[in-house]
């Protein structure tokens, strides 16, 4: 459904009827809509993750190189997923309740954040600081 370009402005009810299930039946699996819905962003955050790194290994481990195939890896996982990537980072996801979905939607960050570290430890980046700093996690890395 994410795929069809609904988003995720649809109900339970309507997930039910396409699975072919009785409408109660996600209830046996989610709680309410937005615990389906941050399953969705932690499944989502661990295939962005798992892109991430497919693209970086093979460049092999220079920052600037792994930088750019970060970013390409980044903008193609959004193309390819455009409802869930708005998802994974909307208002509507609350992550701070579970510890998988605020693990999983830091790593990209912190991939990032290495990644600059080590280039400006390489003099391959200008050198200021790294700090993440995410809104709901307070400072996550500082370099």
């Amino acid at each position: 459904m994410l795929r069809e370009g609904k988003a995720w402005h649809f109900t339970l009810r309507e997930v039910a009827r396409r699975a072919g299930v009785s409408h109660a039946a996600p209830y046996k699996h989610f709680s309410d809509k937005a615990a389906l819905l941050a399953e969705l962003a932690l499944q989502g955050y661990r295939q962005l993750q798992e892109d991430l790194i497919t693209a970086i290994l093979p460049v092999g481990g220079s920052p600037h190189s792994e930088l750019i195939a970060l970013a390409k890896a980044y903008l193609d996982f959004g193309r390819a997923n455009p409802s869930l990537f708005e998802l994974m980072f909307s208002s509507e996801i609350d992550k701070s309740g579970d510890a998988s979905l605020k693990e999983a939607s830091c790593a990209p960050v912190l991939i990032i954040a290495d990644i600059l570290t080590r280039g400006q430890r390489a003099r391959l980046f200008k050198r200021a600081p790294v700090e993440v700093r995410l809104p709901r996690y307070g400072r996550l890395f500082t370099d």
